[in-house]
């Protein structure tokens, strides 16, 4: 490509990755092709105001990862990608099923970060047990950083800490609902959320969606014939489908649920996604609807730091199930939560994870445009409706490729092969970029063995 010019990210990290980062994209977006030059080493040092070592380490290193090749007289060419050799000649599984942030935060954050946290901690703790619901002083600098992130105003004492949102979805379905009784939900969802009510003893069942969410329709029939129903939804950033609810929406399944005393569960963990996506459903029925975010999506896995927030005639029994389940959240793990919302960290860090998730969709779109795949709004995930039966041959497709998706009958409620379904594809879950880009080659001859496998990504 003529006038193709260097970039830094600005990204943390050594110089040398901030400058090799934008070259690798370019190169997995086609925007660099095969047999492009790149510019001289000093001209890109000045350019860039680097020194001639930086520049030179990012060119070494780019051609260790077979992008570049090095000719005397030639400069720097890109060269044709080929598949790493753990792919080729090792059959390496490359996992695209599970929905984690396409790259970690940074030792060195996390390391000052859980420093802070410890002297905070044990120089203010009394080394006591801490309440259930957590630490006052925790549960407010949450509380007033999701009003001021997302303009969602929660009452710090109606915050219940927990161990991530599965955690919080157990314990509050468990409050809304009884043992045998049917719980409702999306068609297709979290899978966490279809074994915590299959552990419950819970029969969750689907109700019907179009483009604009759950049919609200659907939800009052059911609503009306079963007093003190329950419905779980992820409207925002929906897992697996990627729909988020319009404003109205969600007013209308706010109605019905205060109109006919049902209870709605609502999980807004990809709200970091799409931080523009209306009010929740808790903002229009707060003493019907259990609020649940989450800050393992978004900042660690291995943060699990969930909060619950529940009307007050259920909190004394969510706390007593928390209570009973392990006493309440690791006050160390909550004060590092606390640590990086407090000095920025945090938001720096998912500013870049919906910019990384965009990218890797929009490289998607441009490998597999077979399928139709339109522009995403920021997501950890891209979905592939069709029938069950046709999502279960795919998934084998692709597992015969060594490139793991998300079964889809793990996401699917009471399957069927004329089921509604399909197959998710997780962005972030290989971090290694060369790997993903090789996972979407590998995919897109998985799903053109059979034509009917094609169907659209969204």
């Amino acid at each position: 490509m003529k006038n193709w010019s260097p970039r830094l990210d600005n990204d943390p990290g050594p110089l040398f990755m901030q400058l090799f980062r934008p070259l690798q994209q370019d190169i997995f977006t086609g925007t660099l092709k095969a047999g492009d030059s790149l510019p001289p080493q000093r001209r890109t040092a000045s350019d860039l105001g680097l020194s001639l070592g930086t520049v030179s380490k990012a060119y070494q290193h780019a051609i260790q990862c077979g992008l570049v090749e090095a000719h005397v007289g030639r400069g720097t060419i890109v060269s044709g990608l080929q598949e790493p050799e753990q792919i080729t000649d090792n059959g390496t599984l490359i996992d695209l099923q599970t929905n984690t942030p396409p790259f970690p935060l940074t030792r060195s954050l996390l390391l000052e970060a859980s420093g802070r946290a410890a002297r905070t901690l044990y120089r203010d703790s009394s080394m006591q047990y801490p309440p259930v619901a957590g630490l006052p002083r925790h549960r407010a600098t949450i509380s007033q950083w999701i009003k001021k992130r997302f303009n969602i105003p929660l009452a710090p004492d109606d915050i219940t800490l927990t161990l991530g949102a599965l955690q919080a979805i157990s314990l509050a379905i468990a409050a809304t609902s009884k043992v045998g009784q049917k719980i409702y939900g999306e068609p297709v969802t979290f899978a966490g959320i279809k074994s915590a009510a299959q552990y419950l003893g819970r029969d969750l069942c689907p109700l019907p969606m179009d483009e604009d969410g759950i049919i609200p329709e659907a939800f009052e029939q059911v609503a009306r014939t079963r007093p003190g129903v329950t419905l779980i939804t992820i409207p925002t950033v929906q897992n697996p489908t990627g729909l988020t609810y319009k404003a109205r929406r969600r007013q209308a399944l706010a109605a019905i649920a205060q109109k006919y005393d049902a209870w709605i569960i609502e999980s807004d963990v990809y709200r970091f996604l799409n931080p523009t996506a209306p009010a929740p459903l808790h903002s229009h029925a707060p003493d019907r609807t259990l609020y649940i975010n989450s800050f393992s999506k978004c900042l660690s896995p291995d943060l699990r730091v969930g909060l619950l927030v529940a009307p007050e005639q259920l909190r004394a029994k969510i706390q007593q199930g928390q209570q009973a389940g392990g006493w309440s959240t690791p006050p160390l793990s909550v004060e590092i939560v606390c640590q990086l919302l407090q000095n920025g960290v945090a938001d720096a860090y998912m500013t870049r994870l919906a910019q990384t998730c965009r990218d890797r969709a929009t490289l998607v779109s441009r490998h597999l445009n077979d399928f139709r795949a339109p522009a995403a709004g920021s997501s950890y995930h891209l979905w592939m409706p069709c029938d069950f039966q046709t999502a279960e041959k795919m998934y084998i497709q692709a597992r015969n490729q060594n490139v793991i998706l998300t079964p889809p009958a793990a996401i699917t409620l009471h399957p069927a092969p004329d089921t509604a379904s399909g197959i998710r594809l997780c962005l972030g879950s290989e971090q290694r970029p060369q790997y993903f880009y090789f996972a979407l080659l590998r995919l897109k001859k998985a799903l053109t063995q059979d034509p009917s496998s094609a169907c659209g990504i969204i």
